[in-house]
């Protein structure tokens, strides 16, 4: 069992106990995860900061992964401190993680929709919007590089994380790594993310998604319903556009990566959502057997309610522009 396997199994036993144990009031006992505020950047009136949240132990001299999360909000706003991520920071914090919750830049905030006369324009300005929020998650990733030694962090362990527009950043932002993007080069020669967690995530591009070198394992969340990121793609030939959790699963395939994918039937963007309080021992276990124990493995799995009849919904990119320009 390798030190990072044996540093998480003894946080699980100790979670475990604790939670065990009553309080002399009868309550139970929750360790304590401390958050800490630190800013990254600063572009123009933007100051960007990150949330780091962390579980300090008895075994803290062993160096701890990262999962770097990446709010949702359709890049016209949200929150890295939002009520609703913060219990799932918590749950992996206290599994031996520093959990980092970044900020970037919304770019899409100030859009005026009386501009957009096409699905043309809508693709410009995503792109930007997109390239924006990554260029300031490899900030924030070579934040954390620049103090690994200081936060007992493996650099090697960083998995990148989000929900929704966070998704589609911390997907873009390895899919660009992969392919040797020109602005991805501010990040180290040998660096790459261990891991991508997308909550119902994307990748934009002018093609169905090709990858140069072999990607990091990757867990999807969608759902089939989606109507806010595809499930499989809204573009326009031949500009490309959105390519969802489906085709990018049959792109990993196609490379031989490994990749877990979880289906909800009749879902809809509420997937952005939902697994980070129900799946949290799911994306336990895919990080403990495709990044920490490297196994080649493809899960694709599907949840449905048995009385529900499954529908298979068709949305054009008509239907995603006006959808995002709400």
């Amino acid at each position: 069992m390798t030190k990072l396997c044996l540093y998480i199994s003894c946080l699980i036993t100790l979670v475990a106990c604790t939670h065990s144990l009553p309080s002399a009031s009868n309550q139970p006992i929750s360790p304590e995860v401390i958050k800490e505020n630190f800013v990254f950047a600063t572009h123009g009136n933007d100051t960007l900061s990150l949330d780091k949240y962390e579980f300090h132990s008895t075994i803290d001299s062993i160096k701890k992964p990262v999962i770097l999360f990446a709010f949702g909000g359709g890049f016209k706003g949200g929150d890295k401190a939002y009520k609703g991520y913060i219990s799932f920071f918590h749950f992996l914090a206290r599994q031996g993680f520093v959990v980092v919750s970044t900020d970037y830049r919304t770019e899409l905030k100030n859009l005026e929709t009386s501009n957009i006369q096409s699905p043309i324009d809508f693709m410009q300005v995503l792109q930007q919007a997109i390239d924006t929020a990554v260029t300031d998650f490899y900030d924030a990733t070579s934040f954390i590089l620049s103090h690994h030694d200081a936060w007992n962090i493996n650099p090697q362990q960083i998995i990148a994380c989000g929900s929704s527009a966070g998704a589609i950043t911390a997907l873009q932002a390895t899919y660009y790594r992969c392919n040797q993007a020109t602005f991805a080069l501010q990040l180290p020669d040998t660096f790459q993310y261990a891991g991508v967690i997308s909550f119902a995530g994307a990748i934009l591009d002018s093609h169905v998604p090709t990858w140069k070198n072999k990607p990091c394992p990757m867990l999807l969340f969608q759902g089939r319903a989606d109507n806010i990121v595809p499930f499989q793609q809204a573009t326009l030939a031949p500009f490309g556009g959105l390519w969802g959790s489906e085709t990018i699963a049959a792109s990993l395939k196609k490379v031989k990566a490994s990749y877990q994918f979880h289906i909800v039937e009749n879902a809809g963007h509420e997937i952005a959502d939902l697994p980070l309080h129900r799946n949290q021992y799911d994306v336990m276990s895919f990080i403990t057997r495709l990044i920490i124990h490297k196994e080649s493995i493809v899960i694709e799995s599907q949840e449905s309610i048995p009385i529900e009849q499954i529908t298979n919904p068709r949305f054009t990119l008509q239907d995603y522009l006006n959808n995002n320009l709400k």
